[in-house]
């Protein structure tokens, strides 16, 4: 499991709460979800009641009922 005081950090680019000779990783992974779940208006976060591992939630928002496609996020300079 992920201690809960570390819930926020761990969606940080290349955070690692272990080293790599225990848990291999380049500390993205987390990062890269949380970005892709809030580029379509979403949130991601850890389950800190769970404690049996670790458990994440992703809410995304429902689909407008328009007939048509979702929006296509728009790109973001850097």
């Amino acid at each position: 499991g992920v201690p809960a005081e570390q819930a926020d950090r761990i969606f940080e680019m290349h955070v690692r709460l272990h080293a790599y000779n225990d848990i291999p990783g380049s500390g993205i992974g987390l990062s890269a979800c949380r970005r892709v779940v809030e580029l379509h208006g979403g949130r991601i976060w850890l389950d800190t009641s769970y404690t049996d591992g670790a458990r994440f939630v992703v809410w995304l928002p429902k689909r407008p009922e328009s007939g048509g496609q979702a929006a296509v996020p728009q790109s973001r300079s850097a």
